[in-house]
């Protein structure tokens, strides 16, 4: 099993990447026009870390030249605690499918070897985490058409992955096209193919899509939208996504896993479709109320 890293050291050997990565995967937002948005960890966060942010912001927007006046002065000793919204809801159900896959690769076992193709498959799931970080970003930040683009590349990366694996030689394997594997994909979760043709128009957008971006108005001030609010519906994705990567893990790696979730006993290809993750994601999905969103 390979140890995730992103290479990226400062001078004092901290791993600046991971730690960017890991706030963007969670972060609370401190915004003001004089400042813009300033970023900060929620799973990190100190209990006054929220409020010196705002002091700082106070203090740097009315020059004051203590931080300390500005805190004890404009900014309350206890934050409000903000009512669950959409992007509470939509964190909760993809830091599930995030945790999912993470307990599937900790059954990894590290005895016998895997075959060239195991092996191959085993790199490229793997190497796909950073694939859904970025996803799960841009479906946050509204960039819908970006964020289905990247989908659509884990979901052939997950297919590649699911046809590598059978492979025996380099040779064999070098012949393994992601796209064309997505119909072995298919034959495996037959909801997939939807799910690809669904990607594949809005990677490759036309007509319908753009001028599903143009909002025309009467004031002639027409709308080309850039963003706008689908958590529910992108959210519902990335678990589709989680559960095809943990199907394709556990298929690929079955000699090597100490436990399999997605099959009902460890000799069975195809997996089983009481999975439990099938009817806790679709909980959370259900749960996401977008009603109070505009991102647009």
């Amino acid at each position: 099993m390979g140890t995730l890293c992103n290479m990226a050291l400062d001078d004092e050997g901290i791993d600046v990447r991971a730690l960017i990565e890991e706030t963007l995967s969670d972060f609370e937002i401190i915004a003001t026009e004089a400042t813009g948005a300033i970023l900060y960890s929620r799973d990190r966060t100190h209990p006054d870390l929220r409020r010196n942010l705002y002091a700082a912001v106070i203090a740097t927007h009315a020059g004051l030249a203590s931080l300390d006046y500005a805190k004890r002065t404009y900014t309350p000793e206890t934050d409000v605690v903000a009512p669950i919204d959409a992007n509470d809801q939509f964190l909760k159900a993809t830091g599930y499918a995030r945790e999912y896959m993470e307990a599937a690769r900790r059954r990894l076992s590290k005895k016998g070897e895997p075959t060239v193709g195991a092996h191959a498959s085993r790199v490229a799931l793997q190497r796909l985490e950073s694939g859904f970080r970025a996803a799960d970003l841009l479906y946050r930040l509204g960039l819908n058409y970006e964020g289905d683009a990247v989908a659509r590349q884990i979901l052939e990366q997950i297919a590649w992955s699911l046809v590598a694996g059978g492979k025996e030689d380099i040779t064999a394997l070098s012949k393994v096209l992601a796209r064309k594997s997505v119909g072995d994909l298919g034959k495996l979760l037959p909801p997939i193919g939807l799910l690809y043709g669904q990607l594949s128009k809005t990677t490759h957008a036309g007509l319908d899509q753009h001028r599903g971006a143009y909002v025309a108005r009467v004031d002639a001030n027409d709308l080309v939208v850039l963003t706008w609010s689908r958590r529910r519906e992108s959210a519902k994705l990335l678990m589709q996504l989680a559960d095809a990567w943990v199907v394709v893990w556990e298929h690929t790696q079955r000699t090597f896993l100490t436990k399999r979730v997605s099959y009902s006993s460890p000799s069975d290809l195809i997996p089983s479709d009481q999975r439990k993750f099938l009817k806790k994601a679709a909980f959370l999905v259900e749960a996401i109320d977008e009603s109070a969103e505009d991102l647009g």
